[in-house]
């Protein structure tokens, strides 16, 4: 029997957890699946666990790469997968035991081509929980049209920001050869590849069950120490978004000031809230905020946006989307070190609580 979804799930160096993870699916209520291990080049063991679980169940299948990275690894899962949907899953994650059955129930009995649904995000350190993010969606069907209408606040409310909290359907992703871009080294490629998708899909349905758990283990990721070119990634992205826009007709000028909104929340506003991670020095984050402010997708109108009508988009946001927009990017670094040095000190507050 051919398995209804192919669950994709790419695996390096995450020994620890990884039991976790696979433990996890293989208790789903819902058994038609395989879950495809794509085993990228591990050196902790890993490895071995994944033939271990093959050999106790069927339904897993392994493969062993050398270390390409998550994008090919996943890309490698989307060709030798044979279900009529596909899930995505991380090495390191969980879900609750109904996630395939409920989305597999809905994409059915709707004929949807996209289920979206909730995720909880935990931040560890040490095994400890220092914060955790509940993000639900508003259970609603969408149609071609109010996707294409309501594309940019889909965008903002993150329903395009992961893979992991999804079903696909393969068809789809087939027909149109959409790939993970092997470009991306860390973070962007699960938006790149929802806004591809996003293209031709007829029917999305958001839940707000939050059946899948995210984990974000400091000093653990795998992408963590790698150092970014951000600016090929977020010009990228910031492209992207404006070719979709433009592919399905949506009247950017008549929502001018979402639109500029969105690439600042797409471009910039991760460089704000984890510079940290990006280990960004100052003269480097000016020059990146130059460099966006460049790109095409920065309409010239943006540099003229006025505070008050940026508000109802950005709210605690907008003393940093208007600096940006009017290249004032020393008072926006001033700014984004005084945030950064509050977030420190609640997430520090919150380790001792």
């Amino acid at each position: 029997m051919m398995p209804a979804i192919s669950i994709i799930l790419p695996v390096y160096n995450s020994n620890l957890y990884l039991r976790l993870a696979i433990n996890s699916l293989l208790d789903q209520t819902f058994t038609n699946f395989e879950l495809i291990l794509i085993d990228d080049g591990s050196t902790d063991g890993s490895s071995l666990l994944c033939d271990e679980y093959a050999m106790l169940d069927s339904r897993i299948i392994v493969i062993h790469q050398s270390n390409v990275g998550i994008c090919a690894a996943r890309n490698v899962g989307l060709e030798i997968s044979r279900g009529k949907y596909i899930s995505f899953f991380d090495h390191d994650d969980e879900c609750l035991p109904t996630m395939l059955e409920d989305s597999i129930y809905l994409a059915e009995s709707q004929n949807a081509d996209w289920i979206k649904f909730g995720k909880c995000i935990k931040l560890i350190e040490s095994e400890t929980l220092l914060k955790q993010y509940n993000v639900g969606f508003e259970g609603h069907k969408y149609t071609k049209d109010s996707i294409v209408s309501e594309f940019l606040s889909l965008k903002n409310n993150s329903v395009f920001e992961n893979v992991w909290n999804a079903l696909f359907k393969k068809e789809i992703i087939d027909r149109n050869n959409i790939k993970f871009n092997t470009n991306f080294k860390s973070g962007g490629e699960d938006l790149d590849f929802c806004l591809q998708y996003a293209i031709y899909v007829h029917t999305l349905i958001t839940i707000n069950n939050e059946y899948y758990i995210h984990y974000i283990r400091r000093g653990f990721s795998t992408s963590s120490t790698l150092k970014v070119n951000l600016k090929q990634l977020y010009s990228s992205l910031g492209m992207r978004l404006y070719e979709v826009l433009n592919s399905i007709s949506y009247d950017i000028d008549k929502n001018l000031n979402l639109y500029n909104y969105t690439i600042f929340n797409t471009c910039i506003l991760p460089t704000i809230f984890y510079q940290k991670r990006f280990r960004l020095s100052k003269v480097e984050c000016l020059d990146f905020y130059i460099y966006i402010n460049d790109q095409t997708f920065i309409l010239d109108s943006a540099h003229h946006i006025k505070f008050a009508e940026m508000f109802k988009y950005a709210k605690a946001l907008t003393p940093f989307v208007y600096l940006f927009y009017h290249k004032k990017y020393n008072l926006l670094w001033d700014l984004m070190r005084i945030r950064s040095f509050l977030f420190d000190i609640k997430i520090n507050f919150n380790k001792y609580l």
